[in-house]
Protein backbone atom coordinates (compact mmCIF):
# COMPACT_ATOMS: atom_id res chain seq x y z
CA UNK A 1 0.00 0.00 0.00
CA UNK A 2 1.25 3.26 -1.21
CA UNK A 3 1.87 6.43 1.30
CA UNK A 4 -0.49 8.30 -0.54
CA UNK A 5 -3.13 5.54 0.20
CA UNK A 6 -2.22 5.27 3.79
CA UNK A 7 -2.42 9.61 4.17
CA UNK A 8 -6.07 8.93 2.54
CA UNK A 9 -7.22 6.10 4.77
CA UNK A 10 -5.79 8.88 7.43
CA UNK A 11 -8.06 11.25 6.69
CA UNK A 12 -10.99 8.84 7.28
CA UNK A 13 -10.12 7.47 10.34
CA UNK A 14 -9.71 10.90 11.48
CA UNK A 15 -12.97 11.49 10.79
CA UNK A 16 -14.33 8.48 12.42
CA UNK A 17 -12.22 9.10 15.62
CA UNK A 18 -14.24 12.32 16.29
CA UNK A 19 -17.14 9.82 17.71
CA UNK A 20 -14.80 8.66 20.74
CA UNK A 21 -13.21 11.86 21.68
CA UNK A 22 -17.42 13.56 21.55
CA UNK A 23 -18.17 10.86 23.80
CA UNK A 24 -15.06 11.14 26.15
CA UNK A 25 -15.97 14.89 26.24
CA UNK A 26 -19.10 14.66 27.32
CA UNK A 27 -20.52 16.90 29.81
CA UNK A 28 -23.89 15.33 31.11
CA UNK A 29 -24.28 11.86 30.88
CA UNK A 30 -27.97 11.54 29.86
CA UNK A 31 -29.83 14.67 28.91
CA UNK A 32 -33.19 14.46 27.25
CA UNK A 33 -36.01 16.81 25.18
CA UNK A 34 -39.58 15.76 26.55
CA UNK A 35 -42.24 15.54 24.01
CA UNK A 36 -44.38 18.27 24.85
CA UNK A 37 -40.85 20.44 25.22
CA UNK A 38 -40.16 23.18 22.66
CA UNK A 39 -36.61 24.28 22.07
CA UNK A 40 -36.99 28.15 20.75
CA UNK A 41 -33.37 28.38 20.04
CA UNK A 42 -30.30 25.98 18.71
CA UNK A 43 -29.82 23.31 20.84
CA UNK A 44 -26.23 22.62 21.36
CA UNK A 45 -25.28 19.30 23.65
CA UNK A 46 -22.46 16.63 24.69
CA UNK A 47 -23.64 13.88 26.51
CA UNK A 48 -23.36 10.05 26.98
CA UNK A 49 -27.21 9.53 25.75
CA UNK A 50 -29.02 12.55 24.03
CA UNK A 51 -32.77 12.15 23.31
CA UNK A 52 -34.93 14.56 21.37
CA UNK A 53 -38.60 13.48 21.58
CA UNK A 54 -39.91 17.40 21.43
CA UNK A 55 -39.17 19.75 19.08
CA UNK A 56 -36.38 22.53 18.43
CA UNK A 57 -37.10 25.14 16.71
CA UNK A 58 -33.36 26.05 15.27
CA UNK A 59 -30.24 23.44 14.51
CA UNK A 60 -29.08 20.40 16.89
CA UNK A 61 -25.33 20.09 17.14
CA UNK A 62 -24.73 17.17 19.31
CA UNK A 63 -21.59 14.84 20.07
CA UNK A 64 -22.03 11.29 22.48
CA UNK A 65 -22.58 7.57 22.99
CA UNK A 66 -26.09 7.70 21.43
CA UNK A 67 -28.28 10.42 19.65
CA UNK A 68 -31.96 10.21 18.99
CA UNK A 69 -34.41 12.36 17.18
CA UNK A 70 -37.77 11.46 17.38
CA UNK A 71 -39.42 15.05 17.72
CA UNK A 72 -39.18 17.93 14.95
CA UNK A 73 -36.00 19.62 14.31
CA UNK A 74 -36.72 22.55 11.87
CA UNK A 75 -33.17 23.58 11.30
CA UNK A 76 -29.77 21.51 10.37
CA UNK A 77 -28.70 18.29 12.32
CA UNK A 78 -24.62 17.79 12.88
CA UNK A 79 -24.23 15.22 15.01
CA UNK A 80 -20.95 13.03 15.98
CA UNK A 81 -22.07 9.94 18.01
CA UNK A 82 -21.35 6.19 17.94
CA UNK A 83 -24.83 5.56 17.70
CA UNK A 84 -27.76 7.89 15.34
CA UNK A 85 -31.21 7.13 15.27
CA UNK A 86 -34.15 9.46 13.36
CA UNK A 87 -37.18 8.38 13.45
CA UNK A 88 -38.87 11.93 13.79
CA UNK A 89 -38.22 14.96 11.19
CA UNK A 90 -35.43 16.76 10.32
CA UNK A 91 -36.73 19.76 8.10
CA UNK A 92 -32.85 20.94 7.35
CA UNK A 93 -29.83 19.04 6.59
CA UNK A 94 -28.25 15.97 8.42
CA UNK A 95 -23.97 15.89 8.51
CA UNK A 96 -23.60 12.75 10.88
CA UNK A 97 -19.91 11.45 11.77
CA UNK A 98 -21.21 7.69 13.78
CA UNK A 99 -20.51 4.15 14.07
CA UNK A 100 -24.20 3.14 13.34
CA UNK A 101 -26.74 5.87 11.29
CA UNK A 102 -30.20 4.73 11.02
CA UNK A 103 -32.79 6.87 9.27
CA UNK A 104 -36.51 5.98 9.97
CA UNK A 105 -37.96 9.31 9.40
CA UNK A 106 -37.89 12.11 6.43
CA UNK A 107 -34.60 14.80 5.94
CA UNK A 108 -36.21 17.66 4.07
CA UNK A 109 -32.62 18.26 2.72
CA UNK A 110 -29.33 16.93 2.03
CA UNK A 111 -27.71 13.97 4.06
CA UNK A 112 -24.23 13.72 4.30
CA UNK A 113 -23.10 10.87 6.28
CA UNK A 114 -19.68 8.90 7.44
CA UNK A 115 -20.68 5.90 9.07
CA UNK A 116 -19.39 2.05 9.76
CA UNK A 117 -23.29 0.59 8.84
CA UNK A 118 -25.89 3.27 7.14
CA UNK A 119 -29.30 2.28 7.00
CA UNK A 120 -32.31 4.22 5.62
CA UNK A 121 -35.20 2.57 6.20
CA UNK A 122 -38.83 2.50 3.96
CA UNK A 123 -39.85 4.97 6.07
CA UNK A 124 -37.20 7.35 6.17
CA UNK A 125 -36.18 9.83 3.37
CA UNK A 126 -33.84 12.14 2.13
CA UNK A 127 -35.79 14.74 0.33
CA UNK A 128 -32.43 16.56 -1.50
CA UNK A 129 -28.98 14.52 -2.27
CA UNK A 130 -27.07 12.28 -0.21
CA UNK A 131 -23.59 11.31 -0.18
CA UNK A 132 -22.08 8.74 1.97
CA UNK A 133 -18.57 7.05 3.24
CA UNK A 134 -19.81 3.75 4.86
CA UNK A 135 -18.35 -0.05 5.76
CA UNK A 136 -22.05 -1.09 4.54
CA UNK A 137 -25.23 0.42 3.39
CA UNK A 138 -28.78 -0.54 2.90
CA UNK A 139 -30.89 1.95 1.21
CA UNK A 140 -34.62 1.21 1.91
CA UNK A 141 -36.57 4.61 1.82
CA UNK A 142 -36.15 7.41 -1.26
CA UNK A 143 -33.71 10.15 -2.18
CA UNK A 144 -35.42 12.34 -4.04
CA UNK A 145 -32.38 14.14 -5.54
CA UNK A 146 -28.77 12.78 -6.66
CA UNK A 147 -26.90 9.90 -4.77
CA UNK A 148 -23.35 9.62 -4.08
CA UNK A 149 -21.29 7.27 -2.14
CA UNK A 150 -18.60 4.70 -1.45
CA UNK A 151 -18.89 1.54 0.40
CA UNK A 152 -17.76 -1.85 1.01
CA UNK A 153 -21.27 -3.34 0.82
CA UNK A 154 -24.50 -1.41 -1.22
CA UNK A 155 -28.00 -2.62 -1.02
CA UNK A 156 -30.14 -0.46 -2.76
CA UNK A 157 -33.95 -1.12 -2.56
CA UNK A 158 -35.45 2.10 -2.71
CA UNK A 159 -35.88 5.47 -5.43
CA UNK A 160 -33.41 7.90 -6.05
CA UNK A 161 -34.81 10.76 -8.44
CA UNK A 162 -31.94 11.77 -10.17
CA UNK A 163 -28.63 10.32 -10.95
CA UNK A 164 -26.55 7.79 -8.68
CA UNK A 165 -22.88 7.70 -8.65
CA UNK A 166 -21.61 4.97 -6.24
CA UNK A 167 -18.32 2.50 -5.60
CA UNK A 168 -18.41 -0.90 -4.21
CA UNK A 169 -15.43 -2.41 -3.10
CA UNK A 170 -16.20 -6.30 -3.70
CA UNK A 171 -19.20 -8.19 -4.80
CA UNK A 172 -21.54 -7.38 -2.01
CA UNK A 173 -23.85 -5.23 -4.43
CA UNK A 174 -27.22 -5.55 -5.05
CA UNK A 175 -30.07 -3.62 -6.73
CA UNK A 176 -33.84 -4.86 -5.95
CA UNK A 177 -36.22 -5.02 -8.03
CA UNK A 178 -37.91 -2.30 -5.93
CA UNK A 179 -35.03 -0.07 -6.52
CA UNK A 180 -35.52 2.68 -9.13
CA UNK A 181 -33.61 5.44 -10.78
CA UNK A 182 -34.56 8.30 -11.89
CA UNK A 183 -31.47 9.31 -13.97
CA UNK A 184 -28.04 7.72 -14.82
CA UNK A 185 -26.21 4.91 -12.75
CA UNK A 186 -22.47 5.00 -12.60
CA UNK A 187 -21.07 2.69 -10.43
CA UNK A 188 -17.71 1.29 -9.57
CA UNK A 189 -17.42 -2.34 -8.40
CA UNK A 190 -15.46 -5.76 -9.39
CA UNK A 191 -18.42 -6.72 -11.16
CA UNK A 192 -21.69 -5.73 -12.80
CA UNK A 193 -24.60 -5.88 -10.91
CA UNK A 194 -27.52 -7.49 -12.60
CA UNK A 195 -30.45 -4.52 -13.24
CA UNK A 196 -33.54 -4.93 -14.51
CA UNK A 197 -35.19 -3.51 -17.66
CA UNK A 198 -36.86 0.08 -16.68
CA UNK A 199 -34.89 0.39 -13.21
CA UNK A 200 -32.86 3.08 -14.57
CA UNK A 201 -33.97 5.99 -16.72
CA UNK A 202 -30.80 7.41 -17.82
CA UNK A 203 -27.65 5.72 -19.09
CA UNK A 204 -25.76 2.74 -17.17
CA UNK A 205 -21.96 2.90 -17.07
CA UNK A 206 -19.87 0.21 -15.63
CA UNK A 207 -16.42 0.69 -14.39
CA UNK A 208 -14.58 -2.51 -13.32
CA UNK A 209 -12.21 -2.08 -10.28
CA UNK A 210 -8.52 -2.29 -12.69
CA UNK A 211 -6.61 -3.43 -8.85
CA UNK A 212 -7.67 -3.69 -5.44
CA UNK A 213 -4.97 -0.95 -4.81
CA UNK A 214 -6.63 1.19 -7.42
CA UNK A 215 -10.47 0.00 -6.17
CA UNK A 216 -9.37 1.29 -2.89
CA UNK A 217 -8.19 4.67 -3.53
CA UNK A 218 -11.11 5.41 -5.36
CA UNK A 219 -13.37 3.79 -3.00
CA UNK A 220 -11.93 5.88 -0.20
CA UNK A 221 -11.72 9.60 -2.27
CA UNK A 222 -14.37 9.37 -5.07
CA UNK A 223 -12.18 11.54 -6.71
CA UNK A 224 -10.99 13.59 -3.25
CA UNK A 225 -14.86 14.92 -3.31
CA UNK A 226 -15.89 12.77 -0.06
CA UNK A 227 -12.58 12.93 1.25
CA UNK A 228 -12.72 16.78 1.52
CA UNK A 229 -16.10 16.59 2.83
CA UNK A 230 -15.18 15.09 5.37
CA UNK A 231 -12.13 16.76 6.25
CA UNK A 232 -14.62 19.54 6.29
CA UNK A 233 -16.82 17.55 8.59
CA UNK A 234 -14.52 16.91 10.95
CA UNK A 235 -13.07 20.13 11.12
CA UNK A 236 -16.25 21.78 12.12
CA UNK A 237 -16.81 18.87 14.44
CA UNK A 238 -13.50 19.33 16.39
CA UNK A 239 -14.19 22.89 16.55
CA UNK A 240 -17.33 22.54 18.26
CA UNK A 241 -16.02 20.68 20.93
CA UNK A 242 -13.11 23.01 21.42
CA UNK A 243 -15.77 26.01 21.92
CA UNK A 244 -17.79 23.49 24.30
CA UNK A 245 -14.33 22.35 25.95
CA UNK A 246 -12.38 25.73 26.42
CA UNK A 247 -14.69 28.54 25.16
CA UNK A 248 -12.44 31.17 26.79
CA UNK A 249 -9.30 30.06 25.21
CA UNK A 250 -10.99 29.85 21.86
CA UNK A 251 -12.15 33.85 21.99
CA UNK A 252 -8.64 34.54 23.27
CA UNK A 253 -6.77 32.94 20.49
CA UNK A 254 -9.49 34.37 17.29
CA UNK A 255 -8.76 37.69 19.33
CA UNK A 256 -5.68 37.91 19.08
CA UNK A 257 -5.12 36.55 15.18
CA UNK A 258 -7.47 39.46 14.60
CA UNK A 259 -4.55 42.02 15.71
CA UNK A 260 -1.78 43.11 13.69
CA UNK A 261 -2.04 39.90 11.29
CA UNK A 262 1.07 40.22 9.14
CA UNK A 263 3.39 40.12 12.29
CA UNK A 264 1.21 36.60 13.53
CA UNK A 265 2.18 35.16 9.98
CA UNK A 266 5.88 36.40 10.49
CA UNK A 267 5.65 34.95 14.30
CA UNK A 268 3.77 31.85 12.89
CA UNK A 269 6.74 31.69 10.16
CA UNK A 270 9.20 31.34 12.70
CA UNK A 271 7.02 28.84 15.27
CA UNK A 272 6.46 26.71 11.73
CA UNK A 273 10.34 26.19 11.02
CA UNK A 274 11.65 26.66 14.64
CA UNK A 275 9.85 23.77 16.52
CA UNK A 276 11.03 20.92 13.93
CA UNK A 277 14.38 22.59 14.34
CA UNK A 278 14.35 22.48 17.98
CA UNK A 279 12.82 19.23 18.03
CA UNK A 280 16.20 18.31 15.57
CA UNK A 281 18.68 18.98 18.25
CA UNK A 282 16.67 17.37 21.38
CA UNK A 283 16.97 13.94 19.75
CA UNK A 284 20.64 14.61 19.23
CA UNK A 285 21.02 13.40 22.90
CA UNK A 286 19.25 9.99 23.94
CA UNK A 287 17.57 12.02 26.94
CA UNK A 288 15.96 14.43 24.79
CA UNK A 289 14.28 11.80 22.66
CA UNK A 290 10.84 11.17 24.56
CA UNK A 291 11.20 14.81 25.01
CA UNK A 292 11.57 15.52 21.05
CA UNK A 293 8.77 12.95 20.23
CA UNK A 294 5.67 14.79 22.51
CA UNK A 295 6.94 17.83 21.20
CA UNK A 296 6.77 16.54 17.60
CA UNK A 297 3.51 15.24 18.49
CA UNK A 298 1.76 18.13 19.43
CA UNK A 299 3.37 20.10 16.83
CA UNK A 300 1.69 18.22 14.47
CA UNK A 301 -1.88 18.56 16.46
CA UNK A 302 -1.39 22.35 16.93
CA UNK A 303 -1.11 22.62 13.10
CA UNK A 304 -3.91 20.61 12.38
CA UNK A 305 -6.21 22.58 14.66
CA UNK A 306 -4.94 25.81 13.63
CA UNK A 307 -7.03 25.03 10.40
CA UNK A 308 -10.28 25.46 12.83
CA UNK A 309 -9.03 28.67 14.17
CA UNK A 310 -8.60 30.22 11.27
CA UNK A 311 -12.05 29.13 9.84
CA UNK A 312 -13.57 29.93 12.71
CA UNK A 313 -11.92 33.59 12.36
CA UNK A 314 -12.99 34.12 8.90
CA UNK A 315 -16.25 32.73 9.41
CA UNK A 316 -17.00 35.03 12.29
CA UNK A 317 -15.81 38.28 10.25
CA UNK A 318 -18.06 37.26 7.26
CA UNK A 319 -21.22 36.48 9.40
CA UNK A 320 -20.64 39.54 11.13
CA UNK A 321 -21.06 41.23 7.96
CA UNK A 322 -24.47 40.34 7.64
CA UNK A 323 -25.38 39.53 11.28
CA UNK A 324 -24.13 42.81 12.89
CA UNK A 325 -25.18 43.36 16.54
CA UNK A 326 -27.03 39.68 16.30
CA UNK A 327 -26.66 36.56 18.85
CA UNK A 328 -25.28 34.03 17.30
CA UNK A 329 -24.08 30.19 17.85
CA UNK A 330 -20.45 29.01 16.63
CA UNK A 331 -21.93 26.93 13.89
CA UNK A 332 -22.74 28.73 11.43
CA UNK A 333 -19.27 30.69 11.76
CA UNK A 334 -17.49 27.35 11.53
CA UNK A 335 -19.66 25.98 8.44
CA UNK A 336 -18.59 28.99 6.26
CA UNK A 337 -14.97 30.01 7.71
CA UNK A 338 -13.72 26.07 7.61
CA UNK A 339 -15.83 25.69 3.97
CA UNK A 340 -14.64 28.82 2.70
CA UNK A 341 -10.92 28.41 3.77
CA UNK A 342 -10.64 24.75 2.68
CA UNK A 343 -11.75 25.83 -1.05
CA UNK A 344 -9.82 28.40 -1.44
CA UNK A 345 -6.86 25.73 -0.10
CA UNK A 346 -7.65 23.77 -3.42
CA UNK A 347 -7.43 26.52 -5.71
CA UNK A 348 -4.63 25.85 -8.32
CA UNK A 349 -1.59 27.58 -7.96
CA UNK A 350 -1.97 29.61 -5.05
CA UNK A 351 -3.95 27.19 -2.99
CA UNK A 352 -0.86 25.98 -1.38
CA UNK A 353 0.38 29.69 -0.13
CA UNK A 354 -3.16 30.22 1.03
CA UNK A 355 -2.98 27.18 3.35
CA UNK A 356 0.19 27.72 4.53
CA UNK A 357 -0.53 31.77 5.32
CA UNK A 358 -3.73 30.58 7.00
CA UNK A 359 -1.31 28.54 9.32
CA UNK A 360 1.17 31.18 9.90
CA UNK A 361 -1.17 33.05 11.01
CA UNK A 362 -3.50 30.89 13.56
CA UNK A 363 -0.12 29.19 15.06
CA UNK A 364 1.52 32.19 16.85
CA UNK A 365 -1.83 33.12 18.69
CA UNK A 366 -2.52 29.46 19.63
CA UNK A 367 1.34 28.90 20.86
CA UNK A 368 0.79 32.54 22.90
CA UNK A 369 -2.33 31.49 24.59
CA UNK A 370 -1.61 27.96 25.31
CA UNK A 371 1.66 29.26 27.32
CA UNK A 372 -0.91 32.26 28.49
CA UNK A 373 -3.23 29.36 29.97
CA UNK A 374 -0.33 26.82 31.59
CA UNK A 375 1.82 30.12 32.94
CA UNK A 376 -1.77 30.90 34.64
CA UNK A 377 -2.57 27.15 35.65
CA UNK A 378 0.89 27.30 37.27
CA UNK A 379 -0.08 30.43 39.41
CA UNK A 380 -3.28 29.00 40.61
CA UNK A 381 -1.19 25.99 41.72
CA UNK A 382 1.64 27.84 43.56
CA UNK A 383 -1.01 30.01 44.82
CA UNK A 384 -3.06 27.22 46.53
CA UNK A 385 0.09 25.91 47.76
CA UNK A 386 1.11 29.08 49.95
Amino acid sequence: MTRKQLSKIFIISAAILIVPIATWAAIEKNIHVAESETIADNFVSFADSIRIDGNVEGDVIAAGGTVTISGTVNGDALIAAGHVRITGAVLGSVRIVSGDVLIEGPVAKNATIAANTLRVAENGSVGWSMGYLAWSATLEGPVYGNLNGRSLGLTMASSVGNNAVVAVRGSDFKILSSAEIGGSLDYTSDTEVSIEDGQVSGLITHTPAESRETDLESWLTGGSTMARILSILSLILIGLLLVALVPKSVDKVVTKMQNNPFARIGWGIVVFLGVPLGVMVLCISLIGIPLGIITLLGYFVVIYLSRVYIGLMLGQWLVGLFWKGRKMTPLLPLIVGVTIFAMLTWLPYVGWLIFLAGIFWSLSSMIQVLFGDLRQLNRSASDKKS
